[in-house]
């Protein structure tokens, strides 16, 4: 089931000429099983430059059956960072793109940095680079040490100091 939600999101990213990013809303059609990105919800056919699907290529890649399988997710990935480095990239930063007209804002999400980059960062990272056994991700994809770890790791601690 995740990997088909993930296909979907990169229906979004590849059908989406001439830019190759997705959309802020898209309309699917079950009975033709298309999408069509029409700018609903007061045209709104814009990238804003956000990580969610970055977020689950990572998590997919990371509990991969096989390395060849997390490599596809890999190559998903890279499709959007490219794309965005291509498209959304400017000499102070990266802006959100207007995808009807090719305008790019004067606006840099706050997420784009906590969250896109760091999320297109850990899925090529090794994956040791973080331990998802100690640690949690919060939605603004800060790492925090897990609650059930953080009183194991004290209980350790307090044992070696007495």
């Amino acid at each position: 089931m995740a990997e088909g939600l993930a296909k979907g999101c990169m229906r979004m990213y590849v059908e989406q000429e001439p830019f190759g990013l997705s959309p802020e809303n898209v309309q699917f059609n079950e009975q033709t099983n298309t999408i069509s990105f029409p700018g609903v919800w007061g045209g709104r056919n814009v990238n804003l430059l956000r990580p969610e699907t970055l977020e689950s290529l990572y998590y997919l890649a990371h509990y991969a059956k096989s390395p060849a399988e997390a490599e596809k997710y890999r190559r998903w990935g890279k499709f959007i960072l490219t794309r965005l480095r291509k498209h959304s990239k400017h000499d102070f930063g990266f802006s959100t793109l207007n995808l009807g007209t090719g305008h790019a804002s004067d606006k840099q999400e706050s997420f784009f940095m906590a969250e896109t980059l760091k999320y297109g960062y850990l899925l090529f990272a090794p994956k040791n680079t973080l331990d998802l056994n100690r640690y949690v991700l919060t939605t603004e994809a800060h790492p925090v040490l897990r609650w059930d770890r953080m009183h194991q790791d004290l209980a350790e601690k307090k044992s070696k100091l007495c």
